[in-house]
């Protein structure tokens, strides 16, 4: 097991992963600043590394203020089957980040957001970006750019924040739901004019039902074709599924 502290001064302490490396099985923590005034640890993958089966936690800061730590996929890495975990900040601290740039890949990593803990994928140089799964209630900024969840087929639920924004200040972003696992949603989409669509895959249940919002419930049809739509601003969404055919 790896953790890496904050530090006063810019620059914390960090993880770095470059070349071919990879996080095999091992276990990475990136702590938040300690204070306002110090900077927090971070954990970075560059070049062609991956996350492989890592379990990586990337913490808020623990007081007023303090900024809390980063993990960055950059280039064309990939986060692989990894674990990550992002936690909110306490006592008033900002919340961890998990940020998404260049030509990297979510792969099928299982992403867990807590508190004010944050995923933003605003600066990613592809229009889409898959991930394993989402879980949590912590905040996801799309920026303008499309996210699909479930390539692990795990069932999982969130209950925080998706929404445009971030890092990019971008707009136009959209959430899509992929794999056979389920997704249940119960979270504020405040993206303007966000679409949103689900695939059904091959005899498994997966489609759309949004609740709260008049005219807001999809369906998916029968094979793989996705049905966008657009939903109302903060509406509350559950993934359910219905049966699909080949």
């Amino acid at each position: 097991m790896v953790t890496c502290s904050s530090a006063p001064g810019i620059i914390g302490s960090g993880i770095g992963f470059g070349s071919t490396g990879t996080g095999a099985e091992g276990s990475f923590t990136a702590e938040g600043a300690a204070r306002s005034g110090d900077s927090p640890a971070y954990i970075t993958l560059a070049d062609n590394s991956s996350g492989d089966d890592g379990t990586f936690i990337v913490n808020g800061g623990s007081a007023e203020n303090a900024p809390g730590a980063a993990m960055t996929f950059f280039e064309s890495t990939t986060a692989g089957n990894a674990t990550i975990t992002v936690n909110g900040g306490s006592g008033g601290g900002e919340g961890g980040t998990l940020f998404f740039n260049g030509q990297s890949h979510g792969g099928t990593a299982s992403v867990a957001l807590f508190g004010n803990g944050q995923l933003d994928i605003g600066r990613h140089g592809h229009r889409l970006l898959t991930v394993g799964s989402l879980e949590g209630e912590g905040l996801v900024f799309l920026g303008a750019r499309a996210l699909a969840v479930g390539s692990n087929n795990r069932s999982t639920a969130f209950s925080g924040i998706i929404q445009d924004g971030g890092i990019s200040h971008g707009t136009g972003g959209s959430l899509s739901k992929i794999g056979t696992g389920t997704f249940v949603a119960s979270s504020h989409i405040s993206v303007a004019s966000a679409a949103i669509s689900a695939r059904a895959a091959s005899r498994i249940v997966s489609s759309f039902v949004v609740a709260g919002c008049v005219g807001c419930e999809l369906d998916s049809p029968a094979g793989n074709t996705p049905v966008p739509f657009f939903a109302q601003s903060k509406c509350a969404m559950s993934l359910h599924a219905l049966a699909g055919q080949h």
